[in-house]
């Protein structure tokens, strides 16, 4: 299960990082749900801890906590993996200037957000937090992961 949370995570960095500043992090409220329907609660912190300029990567560290159990992980994270803030802006602005951005609430804040359909009927929010994901939803046959942005914070 832990696996699959943290594996879930880096699928989430991978698919759109913003504000690559050593110190950036995001803490997400987690619920994975079964096909039998079990629901396991977590929360789950990523943090940016290092930069290495010569390999121009970014060491990310990767906290889950479910079930009174803690796992750490850490991994390079290469800076062409990130989105900057100014191309996330520019995707919610265009959203709203078309009429597809909506407003999330979550424990972090009230943020306009484009909302991208997934595989299955999941779903995934960007906004300009750090990371770039305001919520995401993966559905698979394992069953679904769904993340809430619950607090941010940026730099050192």
């Amino acid at each position: 299960m832990r696996i699959f949370i943290v594996f879930a995570s880096l699928l989430l960095c991978s698919a759109a990082l913003a504000f690559p500043e050593v110190g950036d992090w995001a803490k997400y409220d987690g619920v994975f749900t079964t096909p039998q329907g079990q629901k396991i609660n977590y929360e789950l912190t990523q943090q940016l801890i290092g930069y290495n300029a010569e390999t121009d990567k970014f060491m990310m560290r990767v906290t889950s906590e479910a079930g009174g159990t803690q796992d750490v992980q850490e991994a390079e994270v290469g800076r062409d993996q990130f989105v900057s803030t100014e191309r996330i802006q520019k995707l919610v602005d265009f959203c709203v200037a078309v009429g597809a951005a909506v407003t999330l609430t979550t424990p972090a804040g009230v943020f306009p957000a484009c909302v991208q359909p997934m595989e299955n009927g999941g779903r995934m929010a960007f906004g300009v937090v750090p990371f770039g994901i305001i919520m995401s939803d993966f559905r698979t046959v394992t069953g679904s992961n769904i993340q809430i942005l619950k607090a941010f914070g940026t730099g050192n």
